[in-house]
């Protein structure tokens, strides 16, 4: 089963491609027709609290723009100014701001994902318990605020997280799967020692999936290389499945400038 895969803008190295529209270009010029917009303050390629403090006008003609590229939008991978955790109340107070703004600029430009970072996990029992639950909380108040604009708001498992484990991402998919989910990124799964197979009872909770390659102890894995190969088997059991989430392709940090691994990936998953 063939499916339509997008690049994300993080493939883009920010040092390569200082300009958003230069990075959509480049993936554009790759034979992509969709991206997943990275959304990360102070890093790529659009800060949160631009979308927060911004005119209305200014927000509108961002996402204007973004459309006369070709391209389609179909997911957004955010980080907000602040932490999520944050015991301030003017950090709470932003940070709840700007993932509303993230679900309204989702909805202009028919973006169908919100990725969110969870909270890092913590050694102290008591902070980590804390965390988990502002994690739901944030779930809670946000996803319904999305559903209603047929946007999915979902986190994601990433390594050092809350969600690191596939048992506590697939605890939390459990009890907020009404309004909220999962996007599911194997990598960080597999870095850690993790099967596939340990992870699969996931993807129903995941509307999203972020894709690359891995090997133990590394997030990120030329493709191919001479490792163990988890995203041939991922594709099958997508396709078994009829997966009809929607799937990006994701390196970071310069990892791929000559974009082999992420065409190699390309050409996997529409084949």
């Amino acid at each position: 089963m063939p499916f339509n895969v997008a690049c994300s803008t993080l493939s883009c190295s920010a040092k390569t491609y200082p300009d958003l529209f230069q990075a959509l270009r480049k993936i554009r010029d790759l034979g992509f027709a969709s991206h997943d917009l990275a959304a990360f303050e102070n890093w790529q390629n659009l800060n949160p609290s631009f979308l927060a403090n911004a005119s209305s006008a200014a927000v509108e003609n961002l996402a204007h723009s973004l459309r006369k590229t070709g391209l389609n939008l179909i997911a957004i991978n955010a980080g907000p100014s602040v932490s999520m955790t944050s015991p301030s109340e003017s950090d709470q107070s932003t940070y709840r701001k700007e993932v509303q703004a993230l679900i309204d600029f989702a909805y202009i430009t028919d973006a169908k994902t919100i990725t969110l970072q969870p909270p890092k996990r913590s050694p102290d029992p008591k902070t980590e318990e804390r965390n988990i639950a502002q994690l739901i909380e944030t779930a809670k108040e946000f996803g319904p605020k999305a559903k209603k604009k047929s946007i999915r708001l979902t986190f994601e498992n990433h390594q050092g997280s809350v969600l690191e484990n596939p048992k506590d991402a697939l605890r939390f998919c459990e009890t907020v799967s009404n309004y909220s989910g999962l996007t599911y990124d194997p990598s960080h799964f597999i870095m850690q020692g993790h099967t596939l197979e340990d992870t699969l009872s996931l993807i129903p909770y995941s509307p999203h999936i972020h894709l690359r390659n891995a090997t133990l102890e590394s997030m990120q894995a030329n493709y191919p290389n001479s490792g163990h190969d988890y995203l041939i088997p991922l594709k099958n059991h997508l396709s078994d499945i009829n997966y009809a989430g929607t799937l990006s392709i994701e390196y970071f940090n310069d990892f791929d400038p000559s974009f082999e691994s992420v065409m190699n990936i390309k050409e996997l998953f529409e084949q």
